[in-house]
């Protein structure tokens, strides 16, 4: 049996939990626009701890930045989201870890 976290990072992540494959929770982490780089980047870290501690996955996919979509300030931030994220989540699964760069769920670094 394996429950894996799926995360799609923006200021508005998507996120789920498939459990042997089947869909088990999803949800959206909303950032307030009217928070500074700082307090986003602390709100994203809170509301992912909670969904890995009321979830346990076994491991967490993660989609990867992509270049050439956004302009450099969004892609800045996207980075520093992802950067959060690979932090907050190695710290419950290891590295149990995947990054997928395109819609075709390519892994990327962090593969196990």
């Amino acid at each position: 049996m394996s429950k894996v976290l799926g995360l799609d990072i923006a200021s508005s992540t998507g996120w789920c939990i498939l459990d042997d494959n089947r869909l088990e929770k999803y949800g959206v982490i909303t950032i307030p626009s009217e928070m500074n780089l700082f307090q986003r980047l602390k709100y994203f870290e809170n509301n992912l701890n909670q969904i890995l501690q009321e979830n346990s996955p076994d491991s967490v996919h993660i989609e990867d930045v992509i270049l050439g979509i956004s302009g450099a300030k969004t892609l800045a931030y996207l980075g520093r989201l992802n950067g959060v994220a690979i932090s907050v989540c190695y710290n419950k699964v290891g590295d149990n870890i995947k990054l997928y760069t395109s819609i075709l769920y390519e892994p990327t670094l962090c593969e196990t």
